[in-house]
């Protein structure tokens, strides 16, 4: 049973209102009372999503033989927030359960396809400007490989490397393009300097 405090109260005041028929007020507070009640129905069902997969995660980890002691501790935390109806809290502890759960390894491996995916990003605007991404690719494609292998720590330096350099290719991009557009602008004030002494030389001819 969901307890709606504030919502119960504001209900019991919008009833009040409409017994004196103040229908203005009766409104305002029954809106009050909704708001709340939908509030409040968010937060329990957020928590209980992810306590549900925070429950799931463990039982995976455990089916792989991984130690899951910490996270069964914060989940049973997470089940007695809920149970106090401390719905913020219980999503924080089943947050941290689920966290808690996934095996290290798989952190790693999570952050080094993140960055293999920014680099193959940066790649294609890199393409897109006809820059030479062939160090890009081949560092990536080493990265790849070495994943393929277990080996972590050579895909991370492989795939660090991979976005290095496109960031770098890319800073240059922005850099020129900056140079360019006070190229262009520098251009165009001279033209109108130009534009404003001619009518000034027009104007006294006359």
């Amino acid at each position: 049973h969901l307890v709606v405090p504030l919502a119960e109260e504001m209900l019991d005041k919008a009833e009040e209102a409409l017994a004196a028929e103040s229908y203005k007020k009766a409104v305002n507070y029954a809106q009050l009372s909704l708001d709340e009640a939908k509030k409040r129905f968010e937060e329990f069902d957020n928590a209980r999503k992810v306590l549900q997969v925070a429950w799931e995660r463990i039982r995976d980890a455990k089916k792989k033989g991984a130690d899951v002691a910490v996270a069964e501790v914060l989940l049973d935390q997470a089940r007695a927030a809920m149970k106090k109806k401390d719905y913020d809290k219980a999503y924080e502890y089943a947050k941290k359960a689920e966290e808690s759960a996934i095996p290290e390894k798989d952190k790693v491996l999570g952050r080094i396809q993140g960055i293999i995916a920014n680099a193959n990003n940066l790649k294609e605007k890199l393409l897109a400007r006809d820059m030479n991404v062939d160090i890009i690719t081949r560092d990536i494609s080493l990265a790849e490989g070495r994943l393929e292998k277990d080996d972590y720590d050579k895909a991370l330096e492989y795939a660090k490397k991979a976005e290095a350099k496109a960031m770098e290719l890319m800073e240059k991009i922005a850099i020129k393009d900056a140079a360019d557009a006070i190229s262009r602008a520098e251009t165009q004030f001279k033209e109108a300097q130009k534009l404003g002494l001619m009518e000034e030389m027009v104007s006294n001819i006359k």
